[in-house]
């Protein structure tokens, strides 16, 4: 269940101006999972020095819901804290959902996921509401600090916080395999093009750098000019479509007369998954026998897939 749907009883896509209204018309306290930010002050102000803090907080602790255009926060009862109850402070100022987002996710490291918005308006006036979910790839960082939630307010995490954190990574989940393309002949040369794809199965993970190296026992990849191929890219990889990477693989004439078994060993990892092994072992007489008509990845006698290296 969503944290809209706990507070609210409704999909943050669902709420409404008078929702928002609603709810406050009894003293609200900030918790964990909830903080208020009233309509006061510059916007872009309060965007970067408030609600891009909480996000990240929410982040690093267990998710929350952050409200911009509550009530001002007020003393009840000396002794108690402070509560917003009364009236909505609104914005004035007309953002777009998908400007925020991107904002957010461009100003936090490692970029996060799981951070939804939405803009209720009425009569001119906007209440943005923030729903975070608690990352599975924290810590995070903005501004050069970990922030937490810690007694309903996002402050800078102690080290000994930051260390458990860091302790708390979980892997992503890779897989990578080779999909034999396309066989052609070159002058003296037999030539196998291929794919290497590789997809992050892991939907809440995100993996910060990969790293991706390839070996043959026979012939030498066309990119590399030898039998060791390295592929390595530091941009993050989510959960999704794979990333693929083109090569081909180059046999002499003779090599083949000589020998028809070819393997080839694939070793992939990153920073934040497991180191794994796929293998292929390809059977190259058709094409020593001039069999360059073949869908390539007939030649496959034996493969063994995504095992984790010890």
């Amino acid at each position: 269940m969503s944290y809209s749907e706990r507070i609210f009883g409704k999909n943050l896509r669902d709420l409404s101006f008078d929702d928002i209204s609603t709810y406050f018309q009894e003293p609200r306290e900030e918790s964990e999972i909830l903080e208020f930010k009233s309509g006061h002050g510059d916007f872009e102000g309060v965007f970067v020095n408030n609600i891009l803090r909480t996000i990240n907080a929410f982040l690093n602790s267990s998710g929350g819901l952050l409200i911009w255009g509550a009530p001002k926060d007020i003393v009840i009862e000396n002794g108690k804290p402070k509560v917003c109850v009364g009236d909505l402070i609104p914005l004035t100022i007309l953002k777009e959902k998908d400007h925020l987002i991107n904002r957010i996710s461009s100003s936090i490291s490692y970029m996060p996921i799981g951070i939804r918005a939405e803009r209720l308006e009425k009569d001119g006036q906007y209440l943005y509401v923030f729903e975070v979910d608690e990352s599975a790839s924290k810590p995070h960082q903005y501004n050069g600090l970990y922030h937490i939630r810690l007694d309903g307010q996002s402050k800078p995490a102690p080290h000994y916080i930051v260390d458990a954190l860091f302790k708390q990574v979980k892997f992503a989940d890779l897989e990578c395999k080779i999909d034999f393309k396309l066989i052609k002949k070159l002058d003296e040369d037999t030539v196998i093009e291929f794919n290497v794809n590789i997809w992050n199965r892991s939907k809440y993970i995100i993996e910060k750098s990969l790293s991706v190296t390839a070996f043959t026992t026979m012939g030498y990849f066309d990119y590399s000019k030898n039998d060791t191929l390295n592929l390595n890219q530091s941009t993050p990889f989510h959960y999704g479509p794979p990333r693929s990477f083109n090569n081909q693989i180059v046999f002499k004439q003779i090599d083949l007369f000589n020998s028809t078994t070819c393997k080839i060993y694939l070793m992939f990892g990153g920073e934040n998954s497991m180191a794994k092994t796929s293998q292929y072992e390809l059977d190259l007489k058709p094409l020593a026998d001039g069999n360059f008509d073949l869908e390539p990845n007939l030649l496959v006698k034996e493969s063994k897939e995504n095992t984790l290296i010890d």
